[in-house]
Order: structure tokens, then C-alpha cells, then sequence
């Protein structure tokens, strides 16, 4: 995840083989990370702008140190994310309900002191189809 070109290939993989696996789903115990949330809806409002997020779900995995959930973006958003606490990665889909593409958005979360509600996006690259990288 942390350095894979093709970010779309990651949640391929989590909803091919861990979003129906049962003993997967039986280790992810409903949590709260309002620090990653706010992180999120940082990042939101950099790249979608409008929208009002409705409250998030979150699962964490202990023993994987993975956090894995998602909220909508009203009136026209879905996200989805996986964050592994114990490499500080991130990633985050982001597709409109209405059609379009579907942006995949790498992530770490800052210090614990970082002020979370006046982030900057410092670099992104475009790709053919209009996503972000």
C-alpha cells in the first residue's frame, strides 16, 4: 500500500478477499477515531469541496493495527478508507453516486499536534482519466 502505483488495486483486493471473510469480519470490532475522521474530512474538503459528511463508521482490527470504514458525503459522495496505524498509511476512495470517476488518495496521518482543520493538499498528480494520485 505504501508504495503501490495503481491504489485502486488495494481495495480490489480488501473487497475480493477480506470485506465478505467471515473470521475477517468477525476480528473488526466497531471503534471510534476521531482523529482520523477529522483527517478525512480535511482531505475532503480539499478535493470534493461541497457536501455535508454524514457520521462515520469505523471497524478497527487490533491485531493488524487497521482501521477500515466509511461515510457518505451528502448530497453525492461515498468514501471509503483503510488506515494502518502501524505504518501511518492511509487510503481513501472518493466517487460520486451520481456516476464519474473514482479518486484513490494515499494519506498519513500528521503529528498529534498538527492542527487537522486548516491542512494544505502539497502535491497531487493528475491521471489521464481526470483522477488524482
Amino acid at each position: 500500500m505504501a508504495e503501490s502505483a495503481d491504489l485502486s488495486t488495494i481495495f480490489e483486493f480488501f473487497f475480493a478477499h477480506l470485506a465478505e471473510d467471515q473470521a475477517f469480519l468477525g476480528a473488526s470490532k466497531p471503534s471510534k477515531n476521531d482523529r482520523l475522521g477529522q483527517l478525512l474530512r480535511g482531505i475532503l474538503k480539499i478535493i470534493v469541496a461541497d457536501g455535508a459528511p454524514t457520521p462515520m463508521h469505523w471497524l478497527e482490527v487490533p491485531e493488524h493495527h487497521l482501521w477500515h470504514g466509511g461515510f457518505l458525503l451528502l448530497p453525492d459522495a461515498a468514501v471509503q478508507a483503510l488506515y494502518f496505524a502501524d505504518l501511518n498509511r492511509g487510503l481513501c476512495t472518493v466517487c460520486r453516486l451520481s456516476g464519474g470517476p473514482v479518486h484513490f488518495l494515499r494519506f498519513s496521518m500528521p503529528g498529534f499536534h498538527a492542527d487537522l482543520t486548516s491542512m494544505k493538499l502539497v502535491s497531487t498528480s493528475l491521471r489521464s482519466d481526470g483522477g488524482v494520485n
